[in-house]
């Protein structure tokens, strides 16, 4: 069971597509934790620190969300 952060984008940047803030979380980009109740909220995060992790985005002015899914690791060969 993958577990799941609550992130938004860091340093300012924006989104107006949900396609945009997946293109940036699987280029290595910063977001950051955004959980009142998560030892972590405010540290920076990407999908480096974080390869097993669902993560919700909050984007477009905080209006819009999205989840990313955690890439199923298949069964080795």
């Amino acid at each position: 069971m993958a577990k799941t952060l609550r992130v938004v984008p860091a340093y300012c940047r924006d989104y107006k597509s949900a396609e945009a803030v997946e293109a940036d979380w699987k280029a290595g980009k910063d977001f950051q934790i955004r959980n009142h109740f998560d030892p972590d909220d405010g540290r920076y995060v990407n999908i480096k620190d974080a390869p097993d992790h669902d993560v919700i985005v909050r984007y477009d002015q905080l209006r819009k969300v999205t989840t990313i899914k955690a890439a199923k690791k298949g069964p080795s060969a």
